[in-house]
């Protein structure tokens, strides 16, 4: 018997797994039977199963118990034959090989009649499970990444692959990364980031925005002030609303920035690391370190829009300098309260924004003298305000957070 699950539970690669509770689920079945153990026309023997079940589950210690009820159809007779009571355990573990968007099952049940009080029959079959996962693309200003609501759907298997794979521009959706908004306990909202090469990422500004407005014009937290829970620690959003009463912009306390070069982390102990000389392939750059939950290199330079950030990105991201590698700003000085910004994200390359690094390149301009504490950067996907209320202090951050579109995907 082969039968395939859609909206059904997500897995990992390599391991033993006992199924965890099923929500309602299409089963789609053909298997065969003995014509007179149903006493049923000879003739009847191939039957054929479509319908859609509820699975109700009842845990008993190490295993699972599914009692679900279906009409029974033959190919040569309209009517069903019978209503069977089915009884799935899984007591026993599930082996299986996952091969990118499904999974193969070998399990055990028995079919139970209800008018023949012993098991009809036990089968042993496999099991080609698809996860149906529904997703939402997001952008801040052009950072653009695909999301997973948690709170209303189960949590995809095998998290760095899919990152790879839905961030892929030509054989996936096309993001700078994955992105689940997780319910937690205390907060509002948890953001999980992973980067397009599935490695996780502690903090990103434009994505913390996409999902406070997420969270806010899907009612899981209406309310104008937020309280979020991400890689880089707690932090707080307020939803300015538009006329629709849907979230127009999002301020994000962005934390104070750290400052101490060990902990940001750089090779350097000392706070700041303020213009750090830096040598990649034929030039060398002065630098001023921040973190701001995640590492950033901010260097100023002429003229940002002719700058070669793919020569030279990589090779400060890489740095030895750097033992977490390091997200890298080019920056354009355009008055002392406008500023334009070129981001080479670790794991991503180049990205259309950065709130995280917009947020460095404001600490990093007031403390090499370049501006003020409060400014517009201009970035590839648009226009973010900063401000910097002063040393052990917050950054603030405001800008746009738009969702594209949603839709299914195959994992």
């Amino acid at each position: 018997m082969k039968a395939g699950y859609a909206d059904g539970f997500p897995v990992e690669s390599g391991k033993l797994y006992q199924a965890p509770l099923l929500k309602q689920t299409q089963l789609v079945a053909t298997f065969h039977l003995s014509p007179t153990v149903l006493h049923s026309p000879s003739q009847l023997s191939t039957f054929e199963l479509s319908t859609c079940i509820q699975l109700y589950p009842a845990t008993c210690r190490n295993f699972q118990l599914y009692t679900f009820n279906f009409p029974l159809v033959s190919h040569c007779i309209s009517q069903p034959v019978a209503t069977l009571h089915f009884q799935l355990s899984t007591c026993i573990p599930l082996y299986f090989a996952t091969c990118r968007n499904f999974t193969l099952y070998t399990l055990h049940f028995t079919l139970v009649s209800h008018c023949i009080p012993q098991p009809v029959a036990t089968f042993h079959f496999t099991l080609v499970l698809v996860f149906k996962m529904k997703f939402t693309k997001m952008h801040g200003i052009g950072n653009d990444y695909v999301y997973i609501d948690c709170f209303a759907n189960p949590e995809p298997a095998n998290l760095p692959k899919l990152a790879e794979f839905v961030s892929h521009r030509h054989f996936g959706i096309g993001s700078d990364g994955l992105v689940l908004i997780r319910p937690a306990e205390g907060f509002d909202a948890e953001m999980v980031m992973y980067n397009p090469d599935g490695t996780i990422s502690e903090m990103c500004g434009n994505a913390l925005r996409c999902v406070s407005k997420f969270v806010h014009d899907h009612g899981y937290a209406p309310q104008e002030k937020l309280t979020l829970k991400t890689g880089a620690g707690t932090l707080y959003a307020s939803i300015l609303r538009g006329p629709d009463g849907k979230a127009q912009s999002v301020r994000i306390d962005m934390g104070a920035p750290i400052l101490a070069g060990l902990k940001i982390p750089t090779v350097w102990d000392r706070e700041p690391v303020l213009n750090q000389e830096i040598t990649a392939l034929d030039r060398t750059f002065l630098a001023t370190c921040v973190s701001m939950g995640n590492p950033h290199c901010v260097i100023f330079v002429d003229d940002v829009a002719n700058f070669p950030v793919e020569k030279y990105g990589p090779v400060i991201e890489n740095s030895l300098h750097f033992p977490r590698r390091v997200n890298v700003e080019f920056v354009q000085v355009v008055s002392r309260t406008e500023l334009i910004q070129r981001t080479w994200e670790r794991g991503a390359g180049e990205t259309w924004a950065c709130g995280t690094g917009a947020s460095a390149v404001c600490v990093a301009g007031v403390l090499t003298g370049s501006s003020d504490p409060q400014v517009r950067i201009h970035l590839l996907g648009g226009d973010l305000e900063l401000h910097w209320l002063g040393e052990g202090k917050s950054v603030f951050m405001t800008g746009g957070a738009t969702e594209v579109f949603s839709g299914e995907l195959d994992w």
